[in-house]
């Protein structure tokens, strides 16, 4: 009778494929700082434009409790002078939920209307996309 060979599998290679792939993933993944997020529901209107990410303008977020100027949360006490930061030459993006107080609305764009800065835009959902 003929005795078996040992079959010995060898897993140097598998390690270094691994080694090799958590070091491509590593170095792939960029790390962002955490930044402050709001949850808001966005109007959805009929009328609606393709709204493209402006990089250089001012995102500002409103919700019942919370304000986020570029991500960076502000008190509803501090947002006049969050407000008087800002270039006047810059577009204002608005994100405003849905069942905010028009009262808060009005302020916000008051303090915009006191400070001379015109160029917001209001940011809403597609109506027609959401049916």
């Amino acid at each position: 009778m003929k005795k078996r060979e040992r079959i010995d599998l060898n897993i140097t290679p598998l390690i270094d494929i691994v080694f090799i792939l958590f070091t491509f993933f590593l170095v792939a993944t960029s790390f962002k700082p955490k930044e402050a997020k709001l949850d808001i529901n966005l109007p959805t209107t009929t009328n609606y434009e393709v709204h493209k990410d402006n990089k250089k303008s001012v995102k500002i977020k409103l919700s019942k409790n919370k304000i986020l100027i570029n991500n960076k949360l502000i008190s509803y006490q501090k947002l006049e002078i969050e407000i008087k930061k800002i270039d006047k030459g810059k577009t204002i993006e608005i994100k405003i939920d849905e069942n905010i107080k028009y009262k808060k609305i009005s302020e916000l764009l008051n303090l915009l209307k006191k400070y001379h800065i015109n160029k917001i835009s209001l940011i809403t959902k597609n109506k027609n996309k959401y049916k």
